[in-house]
Order: C-alpha cells, then sequence, then structure tokens
C-alpha cells in the first residue's frame, strides 16, 4: 500500500498559477492546495527544508504551511502515508506531500503540506514567558507529551532519531506542546 501512495504522488502533475507577473509563485498540489512561494514563513523553517504559506481551496479557513525538502536530505518516502494517517496532539498533521516543481532552486523536490502549530517554536527557552527551568509543571507537561509522541510513533513502527528542541512548538494556550 504504501508503494502504490508513493507512485500516486511521484506521478501528481502539479500545476503552476499563472497570476500576471506572479507566474510560478504559486504551484498547486493535488488540484486542492496552492503553495505561495512569495510568502515564505521562515519561523517553520527546519531540517534544511524552507517553510511556505499554503492555501486549501476547498476550505480556505485552514492554517496550513508546506515544507519545501531539500533534496541533499529528502524525506523518507516510506514513512509518509503512516505519518498522514497519524493524527495525535503533539504531532503536527501531516495533510499531504507530492513532489513540486521550486522555482528557487528549478528543481523538481518533495513537498509536505502540514497544519500550522498553534504557537511559536519552543527553542527560546532563555525567553521569561515559557522558562521552563523554574516552572516543574510545564517541564513535566513538555516531557510527557514527548514520550505520547514518541509512543505513537512506536506503534507505527516509526522510529524518529532525533528529536531537537526546535521541532517543539508552543500551543496558544501553552499548556502542551506540538512536535
Amino acid at each position: 500500500m504504501a508503494a502504490e501512495e508513493n507512485n500516486t504522488a511521484a506521478e501528481e502533475i502539479n500545476e503552476t498559477l499563472e497570476t500576471g507577473n506572479n507566474a510560478e509563485q504559486v504551484v498547486l498540489v493535488k488540484e486542492r492546495f496552492e503553495i505561495r512561494y512569495d510568502s515564505p514563513l521562515p519561523q517553520l523553517d527546519g531540517n534544511g527544508a524552507k517553510a511556505y504559506e499554503v492555501k486549501d481551496r476547498i476550505n480556505p479557513q485552514r492554517s496550513l504551511f508546506a515544507l519545501i525538502c531539500d533534496n541533499k536530505f529528502p524525506p523518507r518516502l516510506s514513512l509518509l502515508p503512516y505519518l498522514k494517517s497519524l493524527d495525535h496532539p503533539h504531532i503536527l498533521k501531516l495533510v499531504e506531500y507530492s513532489p513540486v516543481e521550486y522555482p528557487p532552486q528549478k528543481s523538481r523536490n518533495m513537498a509536505l503540506i502540514y497544519r500550522r502549530p498553534d504557537g511559536p517554536k519552543a527553542n527560546i527557552f532563555d525567553s521569561d514567558d515559557i522558562n521552563l527551568k523554574n516552572n516543574f509543571e510545564r517541564f513535566k507537561s513538555l516531557v510527557l507529551s514527548l514520550i505520547s509522541a514518541c509512543e505513537s510513533l512506536r506503534g507505527y513502527n516509526i522510529t524518529h532519531r532525533a528529536i531537537p528542541v526546535s521541532y517543539t512548538h508552543l500551543r496558544a494556550h501553552e499548556t502542551g506542546r506540538n512536535l
């Protein structure tokens, strides 16, 4: 099943929307998701992948972003169908994935479309507003969230390998974490 979905993703044709001078600034994925290369989201970049705003044509209120993977460090394609089916409160939801044309590098790269996290990255541990060093309950919440997310991944036989602090995001209400 995973191989079949990978072949489908590889065969997916992405359309470049012609919008006057903004040709090649928007790419349509699976006739639904518009990746907007003119709207980068550097705060969501990670592991060599560049983040861009995504608009869902069917549900425009949905807050999404795409990570355009660097071809030097491609994603593990065999895991993408499992990650897409995974719905866990402490793991960012992978909504869709597909190879796309990437004009900045003049190449074809894998795009991973995720639900946008509720809050900022938690890699600012020295900040006064999220000081975990002096707040045991918040630190405990972070650790339990990480353990819960890792256990969920383990249920799919997925090994994360490493979870840097920069992969964690605060939630809007700051009671838990997204990974």
